[in-house]
């Protein structure tokens, strides 16, 4: 199905409007695929590591930023 010239410009207008928004889900549509369909088990474990430790940086930034009572 073709997309109007009238969506193609609205498309191409958020993202000039949005680029990290745009980068983030193109990075993430990356990952996915990787890892559904190249990753093996050492590549999941590599990447396993890197999450935990995201996700424990993640975590310790929502602590340090909460208001101490």
């Amino acid at each position: 199905m073709a997309v109007s010239e009238a969506q193609l410009r609205a498309t191409r207008k958020y993202e000039r409007k949005n680029p990290e928004q745009n980068r983030r889900v193109k990075y993430r549509s990356t990952a996915k695929t990787f890892i559904r369909h190249y990753a093996d088990q050492k590549d999941i474990a590599a990447l396993r590591e890197l999450l935990n430790q995201r996700e424990s940086e993640l975590v310790a930034d929502i602590e340090g930023s909460s208001p101490v009572k």
